[in-house]
C-alpha cells in the first residue's frame, strides 16, 4: 500500500513541474456526517508538491451541514532560474446529508470559492516575467460513502465553474501570452472527481485522497492542474468525545468494588 502511494506521488510530481500554476484543485471535503452536532476537522498535505490544506464541517441539523476548505500551494526554486509559483483557494458551502443505512452516507453541497495565484520567473539573463490574478469558483459536490468500523470509503464528483479576474503580467509560456490565454474565456467548466479513504479509530483517522479534474479543458489551457494526491488526519470531534466517555465508563465498571463488612 505504501509503495503504491509513493508511486502515485512520484507520477504527480513529475507531471506537475516546469509549468506555471494557476488553478490547483482543492481536496474534496467529504465529512460523511450522521447527525446534528457532528463536527469534523482535518489537515492534509503533499510535501513533495508543497501543498497544504485544512478542512472543517458541522451539522446544523440532522440533515443540513456546512463545509469549508482552505488550500495553499507554493513552489520555489533558486537555482539557475528563479521560479516562484503560488496558488491558494478558500471554499465554503452548505448542503444536505442523508444516511439511508448505517453504513451508507449521501451528501450534496453547493460551494463558492475565492482564490488567487502568482507566478514570477527570472531566467539566466535576469529577465523577469510574471502573471497574477484572482479566481472565483462555483461548484456542486456530491459525496457517496461507505462506512465500516474503522474504515470510510467515498467517491465524490464536483462539477465546477471557474472564473479568472484581475489578470496582470507579461508571462509567456508555450509561445503564448498567458494573460490572453486565460482571458480568452469568460469561464472554465470542468468536473472534478475524488476517491477518499480513511482508516483508524472512530474519532481519529488517517486520510488519503486521490483526485482529478479539468481534463475537459483544451491542451494549451491545462495549467489548470488536473490531478493531486494528499494525505493527512481527519478528526470526528463527536465520536472522539463518545469514545472517551465509553473508556471512562468501562474503566469505572472494571474497577474492583470494596467489600462491605457486616456490623454483626
Amino acid at each position: 500500500m505504501i509503495k503504491v502511494i509513493l508511486a502515485l506521488i512520484t507520477i504527480v510530481w513529475l507531471t506537475s513541474s516546469c509549468s506555471p500554476i494557476y488553478y490547483e484543485p482543492s481536496s474534496h471535503n467529504v465529512p460523511l456526517m450522521e447527525q446534528k452536532g457532528d463536527l469534523n476537522i482535518g489537515a492534509s498535505a503533499n510535501l513533495i508538491l508543497n501543498k497544504g490544506e485544512v478542512q472543517a464541517s458541522y451539522a446544523i441539523t440532522d440533515y443540513v451541514g456546512v463545509i469549508t476548505n482552505y488550500m495553499i500551494k507554493k513552489y520555489l526554486t533558486e537555482n539557475d532560474i528563479s521560479d516562484i509559483r503560488t496558488t491558494q483557494m478558500f471554499e465554503a458551502g452548505v448542503g444536505f446529508f442523508h444516511n439511508p443505512h448505517e453504513k451508507i452516507a449521501l451528501e450534496a453541497y453547493a460551494l463558492v470559492g475565492r482564490g488567487s495565484f502568482e507566478n514570477y520567473i527570472t531566467d539566466l539573463r535576469g529577465d523577469s516575467e510574471s502573471l497574477a490574478g484572482l479566481m472565483t469558483k462555483y461548484a456542486l459536490q456530491l459525496n457517496f460513502g461507505l462506512k465500516e468500523k474503522g474504515l470510510d470509503l467515498a467517491y465524490s464528483i464536483k462539477p465546477t465553474r471557474l472564473n479568472f479576474s484581475n489578470l496582470d503580467g507579461d508571462l509567456i509560456y508555450g509561445s503564448e501570452l498567458q494573460k490572453d490565454v486565460l482571458s480568452a474565456k469568460d469561464s472554465y467548466n470542468f468536473i472534478e472527481h475524488a476517491i477518499t479513504a480513511r482508516f483508524g479509530m472512530d474519532g481519529i483517522k488517517f486520510q488519503a485522497q486521490l483526485g482529478t479534474g479539468g481534463r475537459q479543458i483544451a491542451e494549451r489551457e491545462r495549467r489548470l492542474r488536473s490531478h493531486y494526491l494528499t494525505c493527512g488526519i481527519y478528526i470526528d470531534i463527536r465520536k472522539l468525545q463518545e469514545s472517551g466517555s465509553e473508556k471512562e465508563l468501562t474503566k469505572r465498571i472494571s474497577q474492583p468494588r470494596g467489600i462491605i463488612s457486616s456490623p454483626f
